[in-house]
């Protein structure tokens, strides 16, 4: 990750308060949640694994986890929080917070969800900070700040994001903020990420952002490191996705609407194009060789 180029942007930030039996039934957000339990408990399942979570606890929940919070009996809950991008770009402003699983998210709001810097490595989403306190602060006063919204609110938000980060990047993962990352290392995030998020649009000057590279860079040294153009392979990870999906029986439509195409005429002159066969043929095909 690269910290010069840490940019945040607060989505939303409020104040809450819950009672059983409420719940925040099975989800995966897009961006990142810090969460501070100002008082009462509440049970979290997070990637399949229960805790009861105590007052004063700080959780970061990460980008593209799995996760539900239930409500404890007779135990009221406040539990301000913020969801936040570490990098602000030009969807940060349009994409909403996720309260849907990923199997029920579109092509298109998969592909929304944030780089995750710190899950992979983390056992646990609950902080254990020797600062608790000043993190907690910061976290009220910029749910304030959101909540009021005074003049230049944003930059006030930007600005206390940044210190909370700074205090909390000891309790994080260490691996993930080696600066700055080798090119070949980065080159293997960029592939690793098209592999993830084939559906939908992609683009160069996406994936340089994203990765902060220039997009000329970043063509050439993708070229030469896997040896094909990086929207050679981004075509040929969709292709291959499609070919599995339509001999396993998918039909044309719900193949194209699960790799994120605008249409069903759009993925078949796409796919004939690859293969030299229509895709509502390609099973039939294929078997009968």
């Amino acid at each position: 990750m690269n910290l010069n180029a840490l940019s945040p942007y607060v989505r939303v930030a409020m104040r809450s308060e819950m009672t059983a039996p409420f719940c925040i039934r099975d989800r995966v957000i897009f961006d990142y949640e810090i969460i501070y339990l100002q008082s009462g408990a509440w049970r979290l399942t997070y990637e399949g694994k229960e805790t009861i979570c105590q007052a004063g606890d700080l959780l970061l929940i990460c980008p593209g986890r799995l996760h539900r919070i239930d409500c404890l009996p007779g135990v009221p809950v406040s539990q301000p929080h913020i969801h936040f991008d570490l990098f602000y770009d030009e969807n940060s402003e349009k994409i909403p917070v996720s309260f849907k699983p990923m199997k029920d998210l579109t092509p298109e709001e998969r592909t929304w969800i944030r780089k995750d810097y710190f899950g992979d490595a983390m056992s646990s989403p609950i902080l254990k900070l020797k600062n608790a306190k000043e993190v907690a602060d910061i976290l009220l006063e910029t749910v304030d700040n959101f909540r009021e919204k005074p003049p230049m609110y944003q930059v006030m938000c930007k600005a206390n994001l940044l210190r909370l980060i700074y205090l909390l990047l000891p309790a994080l993962p260490k691996g993930s903020l080696n600066e700055p990352a080798a090119p070949e290392s980065r080159l293997a995030m960029v592939k690793a990420y098209i592999d993830q998020n084939f559906a939908g649009e992609l683009s160069l000057s996406l994936l340089a952002r994203q990765f902060t590279m220039d997009k000329f860079t970043l063509a050439k040294r993708f070229a030469s490191e896997f040896g094909i153009p990086i929207i050679a392979y981004w075509h040929k990870v969709r292709l291959k996705k499609a070919q599995a999906m339509l001999l396993r029986g998918a039909g044309v439509s719900e193949t194209a609407t699960a790799l994120g195409f605008s249409s069903v005429y759009t993925f078949s002159r796409f796919f004939k194009n690859k293969t030299g066969i229509a895709p509502s043929n390609y099973a039939k095909t294929i078997r009968a060789r």
